[in-house]
């Protein structure tokens, strides 16, 4: 018999027993008589694996079965034998000494004078080149770990403290899916009165009605991946606040760690290279011309400025917005004149929407006259709210109300607001109005010095309301006027 003999000479005695002791516990056979037989390399054989876990902590695996004992069997033994540890067991008092008998080479691993079991030089794994010195320091630092693990399970402040720090995870992670919803139902929602609203042609086809589901798409996969990565991070939390779980949590930590470290170096790949050189394409495009067209109409579009219907004034023009498309937005103006402006254009031109606002008080309007200073203030007030008084299609609430815009030097600037119903009838009921402030001013002789004058004249430059109606004009008809 052979015995290799620890490196320490204090334990060199019990080294020696348990060197005698090798195969008994290797096996971990009952202690019985059996018939003499020579130990020689038949006594070991390769069978299915198994491992020895701890309180989830894996321990060590046995890869050889000896003397007919299969691994899984040496591994329900060694776990039995651990189990029976006390909880005050040290750390010190755990430690593994190297052992011969006969033909078997192995290393035992102790705790408190007790032997837990053995690893054999056939359970190592010949493809990774380990030692069994490193598999015997390695179980027994696994083990030190598992039987900590199993004493703070079972202290009252640990188990508190887990379940505590769980109520709060469990607490956050409810409001980040109620946030996440309420997020994910109002974009739904926007997007429904979007449908509703917008219309993006590309060679004559509407697209709104499939970008829109994509969003719809996009939506709801953004939402459940929110909802799936904080699922992920509260379990991964609460399983690694209690000990008996914290190997699941430690791997779900590490899972997730390796996938976002393969991620970042993830830009070597051909994939993120090709996509690289195409958004780098699409880019020197854009400043070119259509790509750029492309993404001012997204940007028109996503910024909600105009929609089908709309009444609005971009630059020069003022129309109603008949078209909204990927490439250019359509108006149509008061002479049934179509209008196409760039989307490039319209999106470095200030905007002016006479709709967006409107709600329920509807859109204002207004008209400015100029008027002398020997006409008193009040009664031009007074003329301009009798002419709104007259006008069709303006409303009564909100109250029309007069401005003083300036006092130049011949006269003072007047401006008449009033909300109409349809911002759309603008250019209607201004060209209206217009007119009824005329007749107001004829009928009371009060003078017009629109746009300016330079010195007052003789008379009066106002219009008999005998004259309101010479050729080739005529009195109006019946209700006619009130009408117009």
């Amino acid at each position: 018999m052979t015995f290799l003999v620890g490196p320490t000479c204090l334990r060199e005695v019990f080294t020696v027993a348990a060197s005698a002791a090798l195969l008994l516990l290797a096996v971990a056979a009952p202690l019985q008589a059996q018939p003499p037989r020579q130990d020689t390399p038949a006594t070991l054989g390769r069978a299915a694996g198994a491992t020895l876990r701890v309180w989830n902590r894996p321990i060590a695996e046995f890869r050889a079965t000896v003397r007919h004992v299969s691994p899984a069997d040496r591994a329900a033994n060694a776990a039995r034998r651990i189990e029976a540890l006390p909880d005050d067991v040290r750390s010190e008092e755990i430690f593994v000494e190297p052992a011969t008998l006969g033909d078997l080479h192995g290393a035992l691993v102790f705790a408190r004078g007790q032997t837990l079991f053995a690893i054999m030089e056939a359970d190592l794994d010949p493809t990774t080149g380990e030692t069994l010195e490193a598999v015997g320091a390695r179980a027994v630092a696994q083990l030190r770990s598992a039987l900590q693990a199993r004493g703070e399970q079972r202290r009252v402040p640990v188990l508190l403290r887990g379940i505590a720090l769980s109520i709060g995870a469990t607490v956050i992670l409810g409001l980040v899916l109620w946030v996440t919803r309420r997020s994910a139902d109002r974009a739904l929602e926007r997007l429904t009165t979007m449908t509703h609203h917008h219309a993006i042609s590309l060679l004559g086809r509407d697209m709104w009605p499939h970008l829109n589901t994509f969003q719809r798409v996009m939506v709801r996969l953004t939402a459940w991946a929110v909802t799936i990565v904080a699922a992920y991070l509260w379990l991964t939390l609460v399983l690694h606040e209690f000990p008996y779980t914290r190997p699941w949590g430690e791997r779900l930590g590490d899972y997730l760690t390796a996938l976002l470290a393969r991620l970042a170096t993830g830009s070597d790949a051909d994939a993120f290279k090709a996509i690289g050189i195409f958004t780098g394409l699409m880019v020197s495009l854009g400043s070119a011309g259509l790509v750029n067209h492309l993404m001012s109409g997204l940007v028109v579009v996503y910024s909600r400025a105009l929609r089908t219907g709309d009444l609005v004034k971009s630059g020069d023009f003022v129309g109603i917005v008949s078209e909204v498309g990927l490439l250019s937005t359509k108006l149509v103006n008061a002479r049934r004149e179509e209008i196409t402006i760039p989307n490039a254009v319209l999106a470095g031109t200030t905007v002016t929407n006479y709709s967006r606002l409107a709600g329920e008080h509807g859109a204002v309007v207004s008209a400015s006259v100029t008027i002398g200073y020997d006409q008193p203030w009040r009664q031009v007030h007074a003329l301009l709210l009798l002419a709104a008084e007259r006008t069709p299609r303006i409303r009564r609430e909100p109250a029309p109300y007069v401005l003083q815009r300036g006092l130049s030097d011949f006269a003072v600037q007047y401006e008449l607001r009033v909300h109409i119903e349809v911002p759309e009838e603008r250019f209607r009921v201004l060209s209206d109005l217009h007119g009824r402030i005329q007749d107001a001013f004829n009928e009371f002789g009060v003078q017009i010095m629109s746009p300016a004058f330079e010195s007052q004249p003789e008379r009066s430059v106002v219009v008999p309301k005998s004259k309101w109606f010479t050729a080739p004009a005529g009195p109006p008809k019946d209700g006619q006027e009130d009408a117009a």
